[in-house]
């Protein structure tokens, strides 16, 4: 049987694995919808898709453009 304690300390554990995982999925869906409404305004698209957005984004600012965010979530 699990406590309570455990249980809230196992529910925090989830929680901030969760926000890990997804959070660059959230940066890549951001850099996206910024560059469309960019390109609204005649600026270049600098993304093709997430996948993309990932590479590029890990090779030019690392781990901390991946993760940009995750402090406040």
């Amino acid at each position: 049987m699990v406590s309570t304690a455990e249980s809230f300390l196992i529910g925090g554990a989830a929680a901030c694995t969760a926000v890990t995982v997804s959070n660059p999925f959230e940066v890549a869906k951001v850099r996206l919808q910024l560059q469309g409404e960019l390109a609204k305004g005649g600026g270049e698209k600098v993304y093709k898709n997430v996948g993309d957005v990932l590479v590029k984004t890990w090779r030019h600012e690392g781990v901390g453009g991946i993760q940009r965010g995750l402090v406040p979530a």
